[in-house]
């Protein structure tokens, strides 16, 4: 019975191992892809091989035990003594504290073979709530964002515990047009850095109802137009109106990119409107692209999948032990890890292929899908400026838009478009801490550069 038992604890680990690397390997060449939760397949396969050669050594585990006994405390002790150096250069990383109790519970449990799972749980459970309770912390003061080595950690903490409006179901709802629209009404949304409410007209954007009959300018834009962290008198929409002294109607929604934007303007009046503002971001690419893709035609998931969508996303901000964690290792750790694979040959997954961002594309896309517009822009003033992460920097995006025009024919009515660049005049002091997106003084600082422009030729 007994070397039944020794068998079977000696080859486990090994026959899992091995299944769990062909289960990798057969998905990973279906999808000619790698992406982390392979990676974290591939990584507990090796923690088995690891377990199973652990077990197979006998009589050799248990002499690596007193080597590792006699030198443990020597080993946490300078661990110890590397962190607080750090700390004192202010080059500490996060990486240290977690580093030393895995080192701290491979020597304690080789110390006392029999006490091995009272002492690898007891340390386990230390371990992990030391980490989940510093990235709670981080996910709910961004002050400590502010601390440049801690910024990565606190941003992957901060999108674990994120709120999107357009899944929120007090703000939104699912349209068979657009996928979603604001839920008409009133609502709170909130997210660590803020809490803001939003008055929502039948149109289902964030403005009032009187924006609605005939405004003169229309806005149009994703979450930054629509005003995510601020409030709505705060928006550089409500703003431009007032510096204007014109009506504005802000048609911002969170995610839309151009081609629902265009889709959205052919439903508003349009009787006393001669100007029509885009605010454009970088992932306007990817509907975009789908759009044109699919024959000019943008695919709409049905209700039970935004139903489902919806799901998920609450599900995601209920409490799960591995949930912080998991979000952390599989940006930092596993991206990383994959960024590396990528340079020896493998594939990119598709979600860090996003990543990868040609500029001169996405101004073709946007030139190709105004030209496909439901509606006949020839003979609206139309601008159009970019916000996005690129803050502190002149917008590629746009200084590609004005080359594709410099290539149009004069007849042709984009090459009138003009382009307003105001992410140079734009820096983090103008963003949330840890949201990126524009804070009230960063909504201020649009407003104030784009009203000059559209004040020119008595606009």
């Amino acid at each position: 019975m007994v070397r039944r038992r020794q068998i079977f604890f000696e080859w486990a680990p090994l026959v899992a191992a091995l299944l769990t690397a062909v289960g990798v390997a057969l998905h990973t060449r279906g999808l000619d892809r790698l992406g982390p939760r392979d990676l974290t397949l591939i990584l507990a396969a090796a923690m088995w091989l690891l377990t199973a050669a652990t077990i197979s050594a006998g009589e050799g585990r248990k002499r690596l035990a007193r080597r590792l006994s006699a030198a443990g405390p020597a080993a946490v002790a300078l661990g110890v003594a590397a962190m607080l150096s750090a700390a004192w250069a202010g080059k500490l990383n996060y990486n240290f504290p977690i580093v030393i109790l895995l080192g701290a519970h491979c020597w304690l449990a080789a110390a006392n073979a029999r006490l091995f799972p009272l002492v690898a749980g007891f340390l386990g459970v230390l371990t992990w709530a030391l980490l989940y309770g510093s990235l709670a912390l981080l996910a709910t003061a961004p002050a400590f964002s502010r601390i440049e080595a801690l910024r990565p950690l606190a941003l992957r903490a901060y999108e674990a515990d994120f709120r999107i409006i357009q899944f929120e179901p007090a703000c939104a709802q699912y349209d068979p047009e657009f996928f979603y629209r604001l839920r008409p009404g009133v609502c709170v949304f909130y997210n660590t850095e803020f809490r803001t409410e939003y008055r929502i007209n039948s149109l289902g954007v964030r403005d009032d109802e009187a924006s609605l009959a005939a405004p003169e300018v229309i806005l149009l834009g994703d979450s930054y137009a629509m005003g995510w962290g601020v409030e709505q008198d705060e928006t550089f929409g409500a703003l431009l109106e007032v510096q204007l002294g014109r009506k504005v109607l802000n048609a911002g929604i969170s995610s839309f990119g151009t081609v629902r934007e265009l889709m959205l303007l052919d439903k508003i009046d349009r009787s006393a409107a001669d100007t029509v503002i885009l605010q454009y971001c970088d992932n306007d690419k990817y509907e975009n692209r789908t759009f044109l893709e699919n024959g000019s035609n943008l695919p709409i998931a049905s209700e039970r999948e935004y139903d489902e969508t919806v799901a998920y996303q609450q599900s995601t901000l209920r409490f799960h032990p591995l949930r912080l964690p998991y979000k952390v290792y599989e940006s930092l750790v596993a991206g990383r890890l994959l960024e590396q694979l990528h340079r020896w040959g493998w594939p990119l997954s598709h979600s860090m292929e996003g990543l990868q961002i040609d500029e001169a594309q996405s101004a073709r896309e946007f030139m190709a899908v105004l030209e496909r517009s439901p509606v006949d822009l020839s003979g609206l003033r139309m601008a159009v400026f970019d916000v996005g992460w690129g803050v502190g920097r002149e917008s590629h995006f746009l200084a590609e838009l004005r080359r594709l025009q410099g290539e149009l024919p004069s007849q042709d009515w984009r090459s009138r478009i003009e382009t307003v660049d105001v992410l140079p005049a734009l820096g983090y002091d103008e963003m949330l801490l840890i949201d990126r997106h524009l804070n009230a003084r960063g909504h201020r600082r649009v407003a104030e550069l784009l009203a000059p422009a559209l004040r020119r030729d008595g606009g």
